[in-house]
């Protein structure tokens, strides 16, 4: 599971490879595979995958939705047209921004090495709250920085929203996955039972499967891929452990009122015993809202958990397939740290014994 090779081929024992590789890599965004086509292939290959007139694996189907002439345009809008990432890329020859050193970092921070896997698991703190969005995207992330695949598990009985996101309908439930791995020769390589999205994210709707079965889920899930994602819904009071997850990011809109019900929240899982990795991401819908955040994340002061803030995006905005070249820079940046930092959160956690429930 782990190697001293990077995404796009270079030895990480070579630093100065390394780094000018990530530097091409995350500059010049591509779609969310291992190789590397022309932009008009790549442009090709979305925009099949977005009509559905292409299958996702053994195991993955087109969304239904998909078939819709307004669920294709939507899945190819960038987050900005060339007019405007001409005007960006052209004010930074002349004045000069850090981005591109900052999703360097960052990239070369998500890529690190990861000997067991571990599970991070996005919770809303309020129906509608942007939980799903997160989740693929940084999936995508995860997916576009890293060598090895991501795996996706949906929690949320809206398993309509996830496959939309995704592209794909996953066709497997949690029940389908484990008989087929638990009758597999070698579980650890049976990374085809799962829903292929696009060959390097791979998902599966667990539903409102029983805890038992769910954790069985997740510790395979775990020795399959190196990192997990795990769409949990909305959160409840009760502290969020489905899946014994290793970090948990608790995701509201950016406002008044998305932050008084993460506060809420967190009140209460302080209360009962609060995990150890907490992040709060508060989602700006609204375009130029990002920089007024302060009052929100004041609201959050007080319980000593890291605040930020996902930046407005045209792309996610649509609500149709995430494509990860298609998020503006600076959206590509907070995931690429986010991720980074999230993926820290996690290496850090001790894996609590099979079968361990929490007081």
């Amino acid at each position: 599971m782990t190697d001293d090779t990077s995404p796009s081929g270079v030895s990480q024992r070579d630093p100065g490879a390394w780094q000018d590789a990530m530097m091409q890599r995350l500059q010049n965004p591509v779609a969310d595979h291992v190789t590397q086509p022309s932009f008009a292939a790549t442009r090709d290959d979305e925009q099949a995958r977005a009509t559905g007139s292409v299958e996702s694996g053994a195991h993955g189907i087109p969304h239904p939705a998909t078939t819709h002439t307004l669920y294709r345009a939507l899945s190819m809008r960038p987050a900005q047209n060339g007019g405007k990432r001409l005007l960006a890329e052209t004010g930074r020859a002349f004045v000069g921004n850090d981005l591109p050193r900052r999703l360097a970092e960052a990239g070369e921070q998500a890529h690190r090495p990861v000997s067991t896997g571990r599970r991070l698991l996005v919770v809303g703190a309020r129906g509608g709250a942007g939980t799903t969005t997160t989740t693929v995207a940084l999936a995508r992330t995860f997916a576009a920085l890293r060598q090895d695949r991501v795996g996706v598990a949906s929690l949320d009985t809206d398993l309509g929203s996830i496959a939309s996101r995704l592209g794909v309908a996953p066709d497997l439930a949690a029940t389908d996955v484990l008989a087929r791995l638990t009758s597999a020769a070698d579980p650890e390589q049976s990374v085809s039972v799962f829903a292929d999205v696009d060959g390097r994210v791979s998902a599966v709707t667990a539903g409102s499967k029983g805890d038992v079965e769910l954790d069985l889920l997740m510790r395979t899930m775990s020795r399959i891929f190196p990192v997990t994602l795990v769409d949990g819904g909305r959160a409840t009071a009760q502290p969020p452990r489905a899946g014994q997850p290793h970090g948990v990011l608790l995701v509201a809109p950016l406002g008044i009122q998305g932050a008084s019900s993460a506060r809420s929240l967190l009140e209460y899982w302080t209360a009962a015993g609060r995990p150890e990795h907490v992040r709060v991401v508060l989602v700006d819908r609204d375009r130029d809202r990002t920089v007024q955040a302060r009052r929100e994340t004041e609201a959050l002061a007080d319980f000593d958990v890291p605040v930020s803030v996902l930046p407005h995006d045209a792309h996610l905005r649509a609500g149709a397939r995430v494509v990860h070249r298609l998020m503006a820079e600076r959206t590509r940046v907070f995931l690429a740290e986010l991720a980074a930092a999230a993926l820290t959160d996690v290496l850090a956690a001790v894996d609590e014994p099979a079968g361990h429930k929490a007081p």
